[in-house]
């Protein structure tokens, strides 16, 4: 009886641990998920600065760096929207 006891709290505890990875996993892939959107959001917002500097610089309101910066804020934007579906 006491083997059986036994056997039947180690399965408990096994399936406790098993649900708490599972809900792990799935606020994990939640977290992923939301970063992603984010990230995406993020670069469509560089882009949109990287075109309007575009377009100041070619009215003459706007020095040429400001396009580079607009750029290189643009091409880190891809970088972590990569970093994002990779992670999901």
């Amino acid at each position: 009886m006491n083997s059986y006891e036994g056997s039947l709290e180690s399965f408990r505890a096994s399936v406790q641990q098993v649900l708490f990875q599972v809900i792990s996993a799935y606020w994990n892939l939640r977290a992923a998920a939301e970063n992603l959107t984010i990230s995406e959001e993020a670069l469509d917002l560089a882009n949109q600065q990287f075109e309007r500097n575009t377009i100041q610089v070619e009215i003459g309101t706007l020095a040429p760096s400001e396009t580079v910066q607009a750029e290189t804020q643009a091409a880190n934007a891809a970088l972590g929207l990569l970093q994002s579906q990779n992670q999901l």
